[in-house]
């Protein structure tokens, strides 16, 4: 695997959101590789009329919504600086990715230096787990 697409929860495209990951305004679609990366796709969160109806934390029905959302953009990792309770349920179909640095850029850069160890989780299928680039 040469490419992935990965997600990045954003408000204003610079900085990821200082929230969970689908509380985001946005979700910036990149193609990384480990040579770079390219801005695809901006997508609204549509997810948030989910938000509205959430009675608890980590709801299956925004996470089933916000799946779809972002499997329609051929998404295969979430990049965030938060995540919430549904990390759970997402990384049956994702890689999420937890970094400490809430520049998108500095972030992406982040996952590319470790772009072998995503695309090992990733492989892992449903058993895959999240990973913390911050140790």
């Amino acid at each position: 695997m040469n490419e992935l697409i990965l997600a990045c929860a954003t408000n204003n495209g610079i900085e990821f959101v200082n929230s969970h990951f689908g509380d985001a305004d946005y979700f910036d679609i990149y193609k990384l590789s480990k040579d770079g990366f390219k801005k695809l796709d901006r997508v609204i969160n549509s997810s948030e009329e989910e938000k509205e109806d959430e009675n608890t934390h980590g709801d299956p029905k925004k996470a089933k919504s916000l799946s779809k959302l972002l499997k329609d953009k051929k998404v295969e990792v979430m990049v965030g600086y938060k995540m919430g309770a549904n990390i759970l349920r997402m990384k049956k179909v994702f890689v999420p990715v937890l970094v400490r640095e809430i520049n998108i850029e500095k972030g992406l850069r982040m996952v590319q230096d470790n772009f072998e160890k995503v695309v090992k989780e990733l492989n892992k299928g449903e058993n895959r787990e999240y990973l913390n680039l911050n140790k």
